[in-house]
């Protein structure tokens, strides 16, 4: 139940809503009363309706300070068909809201729609003050019915702010017509139940369906810096600032889960907001301890005691590195490989460092797991060195293998400990041991300098050994030291491996302006489903990825147009210049890669090399990705809808830049022939258009057009074209006529093929593929009558087109000029044998 917000000086009251649901087969709405501004007490509620109509509920409903809302069923029953009103009224005292609820009642088997919300949001139906959430609506044809259905939507009580991508929806017995449904809640609405209705109408023929939907309110803390390092006995402060989510106002104290070592406190303890539209603020200071461990602390910090209640509630937390007397552990190598059947010893070296002046003895216990009589041996187990800063320590650590050892990955834990003042200091590292087919990785580079604003990229090679052959699941963890994280993805994400092979795939790190500066240690994995023995096939390789602040010195810009046309269909191409340019004395030679995210791409050269001030360009040359084939046929949807490449310009060391390439991606295309056109005001032409389908596409699409106001008008021979009727192209034509208002100049004409399927958006509004489109250009320029066309136009000439013109001046040539012999045709002399 929805918590109540009191609004300062506001006067307390009630509002009525309604929405449709169905319980036990019976249709029913719900009348929900919700209390403002404190609103409490009995709440009077009366019905009046139509004769020969009927409706009941509870006549009255009671609200208090902890149930701000509540509800009643309103169930009705009609004598026959017509349209009918039912006027629910509340009142309390001098306070009094109506609601009015249309009820269209038709005749059994009679054609009729049906408006479907169920999946209207692709949010939840908690909407959160100040925020907006979007999804469809839906509209079925019920006994045949057919015809547009005008559309409208509303809020009750007012506050919600609903719109409708189209006012209007085609709906035929086998196509429902849909139409995205956007709800926007201001900041200042306050929190409750509210509902939102659509309504459809066809003539006399009506129907209304209803959106429940809560706004909630609530706060959010946000601490200020997120991350600092101290040394021990050290002390960090941080601001943490309290603001209103949704209209709260309140109070709420605040606590932290305070590590072992630290003491933390508020300065205030407590926050109050008295006006949604400020902020409060309070100190948090930690304190460590001279004898506080080395290592990185996580504080939450939250809230505890809230007045009122909070329906939505942000925390923050922040990151605390102590700096002081330490060590590390490390191994080299990370992974040991064996050969099945036969007998091996390797060795991997332990290293021991001091940090900080850090000496002292340190205990080292290694495990191997699992640990049967057939799994390798290791030697030592155990090893106590001294560690000091004038070197690290280190010791050797040795696996052997017999020609029975068992197949299989065999982990090595290494865990080294010392006794400190303020505990046990331990950290620890890891070896993989496989006996069978294995895989080795290798990075270059494997450490990354990544700045806020920035990318970097890194190679990561994978190799077969001992005959894997398999793809490859990668990973790369863990990034919670320093949030927020730096964004990790890999192209590709799946590599495979041929047996006795090698592939790569390129990590990319992205930092944004709020990353969280310092260094990250991460582990790049790569599982497998390949059993070998008891487990699985899998490796993983240390990296470190340092963020920087934005880059302050040598530079490059990446400028990359979108495509002119933004539609593509399976098997065609576009291309765009792609220009870098060096900012401040940047020089040398940079790569440029294509990401593919639906859409392939190439760059021609894939390197260029910049010059201080200067600029390289590259063609980037894009293709869609081609159907899949299932038992032989294509199934075009998985790479219809919104395709992407991401475009990386990297130098050697791994600094990078990036571009977004967006187009969308259909299983259909248009081409007009021609699609220049020269005409004269007062003049019709014409343009085919030839429509192919591709990877098994075979449904309906709708056309329209678009022109400019006071341009060209533009008449359709065809507005559906039914793909399942032919496997080769649909042709129309598009007439294109020149009114006499038409001002002369360029003028451009988009002819648009839609798809929409209906089933995709009951179950999946957010498929791709659920509403496709692709347009297709055709440029005019327009003339006076008076004003001759371009002698360059390929089309046009005295407003014939150019076959038709040279077909002509050929035939007149021929007349006058065949007694001679010879005929001058567009420049070229033809000799022509006498007649007799």
């Amino acid at each position: 139940m929805m918590n109540h917000v009191v609004v300062a000086g506001a006067t307390p009251d009630f509002s009525l809503s309604a929405y449709y649901t169905n319980t036990s087969g019976a249709e029913v709405n719900t009348i929900i009363v919700t209390g403002q501004n404190g609103f409490t007490g009995q709440v009077n509620l009366t019905l009046s309706y139509t004769p020969g109509f009927y409706a009941s509920f509870s006549t009255y409903v009671s609200l208090n300070s902890t149930l701000t809302a509540t509800s009643a069923y309103l169930f009705t029953n009609s004598n026959g068909p017509g349209n009918y009103t039912v006027v629910v009224t509340g009142t309390q005292g001098s306070l009094s809201h109506s609601i009015s609820i249309h009820y269209n009642i038709r005749p059994s088997g009679s054609p009729w729609f049906l408006i479907d919300s169920t999946y209207g949001l692709t949010g939840p139906w908690d909407i959160l003050a100040g925020s907006s959430s979007v999804g469809s609506i839906i509209v079925k044809s019920l006994n045949g019915f057919a015809g547009n259905v005008d559309l409208q939507v509303t809020s009750f009580p007012p506050g919600i702010v609903p719109t409708l991508d189209h006012a209007s929806v085609a709906v035929q017995p086998s196509t429902p017509g849909v139409t995205g449904l956007n709800l926007t809640v201001p900041g200042t609405v306050p929190a409750g139940y509210y509902t939102v209705v659509v309504s459809g109408s066809n003539g006399s023929i009506s129907r209304v369906t209803y959106l429940d939907v809560v706004v909630t309110s609530g706060f959010a803390l946000k601490a200020n810096p997120t991350t600092v390092t101290i040394p021990q006995g050290g002390q960090a402060s941080f601001t943490v600032t309290l603001s209103s989510l949704g209209l709260w106002t309140g109070s709420t104290g605040l606590t932290a889960t305070c590590p072992s070592g630290f003491t933390c406190s508020f300065d205030p303890s407590s926050l109050t907001l008295t006006d949604p539209a400020l902020t409060a603020q309070s100190a948090l200071t930690l304190t460590t301890s001279s004898t506080t461990l080395p290592g990185s602390y996580g504080v939450l910090i939250s809230d505890i005691g809230a007045n009122p209640n909070p329906s939505d509630f942000q925390p923050t937390s922040v990151s605390v590195v102590v700096t002081g007397a330490d060590f590390t552990v490390s191994v080299d190598p990370i992974s040991l490989t064996f050969a099945p059947g036969v007998a091996r010893t390797q060795q991997a070296t332990i290293n021991l460092a001091s940090v900080d002046g850090f000496t002292g003895y340190v205990n080292t216990t290694i495990t191997l797991s699992p640990a049967t009589s057939t799994s390798p041996t290791i030697s030592p187990t155990f090893e106590r060195l001294q560690v000091n800063s004038t070197g690290p320590a280190s010791f050797e650590l040795t696996v052997s293998v017999s020609q029975t050892t068992a197949l299989g990955p065999y982990d090595i834990n290494i865990e080294s400990a010392t006794s400190m003042p303020g505990g046990v200091l331990s950290h620890g590292a890891y070896l993989k041991a496989t006996v069978g087919p294995d895989i080795n990785i290798t990075a270059s580079p494997a450490n990354l300098i990544v700045h806020q604003g920035a990318a970097a990229i890194s190679t990561i090679t994978f190799h077969s050994l001992n005959g894997f052959a398999g793809g490859l699941m990668l990973e790369a963890a863990p990034l919670s030291v320093l949030p927020p994280n730096p964004t990790i993805d890999f192209t590709p994400t799946y590599p495979i491996l041929v047996a006795g092979g090698t592939n790569t795939t390129t990590m990319t790190v992205i930092a944004t302006s709020l990353t969280g500066l310092g260094k990250y240690h991460i582990t790049v994995s790569a599982s497998t489903t390949v059993q070998v023995g008891f487990g699985w096939v899998g490796e993983g390789i240390p990296m470190t990825i340092t963020v920087e602040g934005p880059v302050t010195g040598p530079d490059f810009t990446i400028i990359a147009p979108q495509p002119s046309n933004g539609y593509l269909s399976f098997g065609s191409s576009a291309a765009t210049t792609v220009t870098v340019t060096s900012v401040d004395s940047f020089t040398g030679p940079v790569t440029l890669q294509a990401q593919s995210y639906g859409l392939n791409g190439s760059s021609d050269p894939s390197t260029v090399t910049l010059t201080s001030s200067g600029s390289a360009t590259s063609t980037l040359n894009i293709t869609t990705l081609m159907p899949y084939q299932v038992d032989g046929y294509p199934l075009w949807w998985p790479w219809s809808g919104q395709g992407s490449l991401r475009l990386i310009v990297a130098n050697a060391t791994g600094f990078a830049h990036w571009v977004w390439i967006n187009m969308t991606v259909t299983p259909f295309r248009l081409v007009p022939s021609p699609n220049r056109l020269n005409m004269i005001i007062g003049q019709s032409s014409n343009s085919i258009i030839t429509a192919t389908a591709y990877g098994g596409f075979n449904y309906t699409v709708t056309m329209s057009v678009s022109s400019p106001r006071s341009g060209p008008t533009v008449a359709l021979s065809r507005t559906m074209l039914n793909f399942s009727t032919t496997t080769g192209p649909l042709l129309f034509n598009a007439t294109i006529s020149l009114p006499s208002t038409t001002t002369p100049g360029d003028y451009t004409v988009n002819i648009t093929a839609t798809y929409r399927d209906p089933k995709s958006s009951w179950f999946c509004t957010d498929c791709g593929y659920s509403l496709l489109n692709y347009t297709t250009p055709i440029r005019v320029h327009v003339a006076a009558p008076s004003s001759p066309p371009p002698s360059s136009s390929p089309a046009g000439i005295f407003g014939l087109q150019p076959i038709e013109f040279y077909t002509i001046i050929t035939a007149i040539a021929v007349a006058v000029l065949g007694s001679v012999g010879y005929v001058m045709i567009r420049g070229r002399r033809v000799r022509h044998s006498p007649t007799c």
